[in-house]
């Protein structure tokens, strides 16, 4: 009798400081979300480099960061700016719509929801040449 008592203690503790961790984690988690979130709406759709209009300098942004150069590595945290064509991820479409934008004057999505963060884990983005989508 003494050893479950004694058993039951324990998970009831493991439980409580599991809970009191996710209690105090969670809530840094959001502001942190939030900031990113607030930061990244300040600027319209296409400015990548965040100076406040959308032009040639963008473009040759978002084409150093599908040429995978390190300079540009920090563009999938602007995911907002850099997805011109609204589909959740920074690739060659967006990069085909850019140059339409310059060329011909079309206008990016407005008012689209994108679901998808991207961050940079590794010191190099993506390589392009071995992705496909299935």
């Amino acid at each position: 009798m003494r050893k479950l008592f004694k058993h039951n203690r324990q998970c009831f503790f493991s439980i409580l400081i599991l809970i009191s961790l996710v209690i105090m984690i969670l809530p840094s988690t959001a502001v942190a979300f939030k900031e990113q979130e607030t930061a990244n709406s300040k600027y319209a759709v296409g400015d990548i480099n965040q100076d406040g209009t959308v032009n040639s300098l963008d473009y040759a942004m978002l084409k150093g960061y599908l040429l995978g150069m390190k300079e540009f590595s920090d563009i999938g945290q602007r995911i907002l700016q850099a997805d011109v064509n609204g589909d959740g991820c920074i690739d060659s479409l967006d990069f085909a719509s850019f140059k339409l934008f310059l060329l011909k004057g079309i206008e990016f999505p407005s008012n689209r929801k994108i679901n998808t963060f991207i961050t940079t884990v590794e010191d190099e983005p993506l390589n392009l040449a071995t992705y496909s989508r299935m």
